[in-house]
């Protein structure tokens, strides 16, 4: 159990807090005190409600909500836990390294490997140094059957352990590669170069990894027998009384002293014969190392450089779009006012019909007119031709019977002209009629 306070005890200190206003110190109380609950006493309510008082004080706390969330996957609510991983990273745009590691492995756990591996991988971006990251990223690519990836990913966690002097987890690491690899030589120098130096320590608690469990660690040289050495009696053991036997045994002493002295200068030879094999191994491992470094620089200068490109390519892109986007809305715009028009047009060519119709009836109606007046006036010519007819003979007649009359009255008796034009008007009344 981790070395934490009470959490009764941190629950009373950050009420006491609260009172005081001091909001920091109690959202730090009720925040140590949910995690204690969670990890130390599996008390899940306890811990919800503490993290709770926490999350009341401070909604913008993105540790409280982080640690919220980890309450939630431990209970089993994975979807709400995940939900409060990706709120963090939302608020905090993606620099909370705990919220993305723990979204990696709820993403691992739901075998969604593509959220994963980018989970990961902007860890390791930020923290190149972060083993955990590191070794979730090579159980990814396993589980993806991408052999050679993996192996080059457990082989750089492996060597980040070796360095942090965690060598139990480098020693499980290397020996996971070479099961999946046995003649890895890198996992050979790095397991050798463990045995050189005969480390056993390991500060580090290995995250849920699943790889083989190590060798077991500080184990010395072989047994004698073993290693084909015979048993051997101490000297002094027989029984004394007979000398006979005591010289044979002693002269089969010294024949196996003998055997076992030139034994043991070619197991010496073949020692130093290893230990030069391994100390330039190590002098290998360190230059890899060197050019490892090196290359790591350069592909960083590279990748800046092609970041960099792509992002200018990026912007240059992200302009043409803007310029064909407003050459869209102008074509948009173009193309509406084309159909405004066309429907103005349309509106007055249909005026238009309507107009020209009406005016085909109109001169329709003025031909009928027309050809009604000339009818008209044909007839009333033609009436003219038989009133100036009638006229003229009525004339004719007038003068005839004034003709006579000026033969037949007296003088004296002779009508005036006043009567005269009376008797004819009434006389042309009188046929007109």
């Amino acid at each position: 159990m981790s070395e934490r306070q009470e959490p009764s005890a941190l629950v009373a200190r950050g009420k006491e807090l609260q009172v005081r206003r001091d909001v920091p110190g109690a959202v730090r109380a009720f925040m140590e005190a949910g995690l204690a609950y969670l990890f130390d006493y599996a008390d899940i309510p306890s811990a919800r409600q503490a993290l709770t008082s926490a999350y009341q004080l401070d909604p913008q706390n993105l540790d409280v909500i982080y640690n919220m969330g980890r309450v939630d996957v431990v209970e089993g609510r994975v979807q709400e836990g995940l939900g409060k991983y990706i709120d963090v990273l939302r608020k905090s745009n993606v620099q909370h390294l705990p919220a993305l590691f723990e979204a990696g492995c709820v993403y691992q756990s739901m075998n969604q490997y593509d959220q994963a591996m980018l989970a990961f991988k902007r860890i390791i971006d930020r923290d190149p140094n972060h083993l955990d990251a590191m070794v979730h990223m090579a159980q990814l690519h396993e589980a993806r059957s991408m052999r050679a990836e993996a192996i080059g990913f457990f082989l750089r966690a492996a060597e980040m352990a070796w360095d942090g002097k965690q060598h139990a987890t480098a020693r499980q690491l290397a020996n996971h590669v070479l099961g999946m690899d046995p003649r890895n030589a890198k996992a050979r120098y790095l397991i050798a170069d463990l045995d050189e130096r005969g480390t056993t320590e390991d500060h580090h608690v290995e995250p849920a990894a699943t790889v083989p469990p190590p060798a077991a660690p500080g184990a010395g040289p072989p047994a004698r027998e073993a290693a084909g050495f015979p048993s051997v009696a101490p000297a002094g053991s027989a029984t004394f009384g007979s000398s006979g036997p005591v010289d044979s045994a002693q002269s089969d002493l010294r024949a196996d002293i003998e055997r076992l002295t030139e034994q043991r200068a070619d197991i010496q030879a073949q020692l130093a014969s290893e230990r030069a094999l391994i100390e330039s191994a190590i002098r290998r491992k360190s230059e890899l190392h060197t050019e490892l470094a090196q290359a790591q620089s350069a592909v960083g200068r590279v990748q800046s450089e092609a970041l960099r490109d792509l992002q200018r390519a990026v912007a240059e892109a992200q302009a043409a779009l803007e310029g064909l986007r407003a050459e869209h809305d102008a074509l948009e715009r173009t193309v509406m006012q084309f159909r405004d028009e066309e429907r103005e047009a349309a509106a007055g060519r249909d005026q238009a019909r309507s107009e020209v119709e009406a005016l085909e009836r109109r001169l329709e109606d003025m031909k009928a007119q027309v050809e009604m007046h000339e009818a008209l006036g044909r007839q009333a010519v033609s009436s003219a031709g038989v009133w100036e007819e009638r006229v003229r003979r009525l004339r004719d007649e007038v003068d005839e019977l004034e003709g006579r009359a000026k033969f037949l009255r007296p003088r004296g008796s002779e009508p005036t002209r006043a009567e005269k034009k009376s008797e004819l008007a009434s006389r042309r009344t009188a046929e007109g009629r």
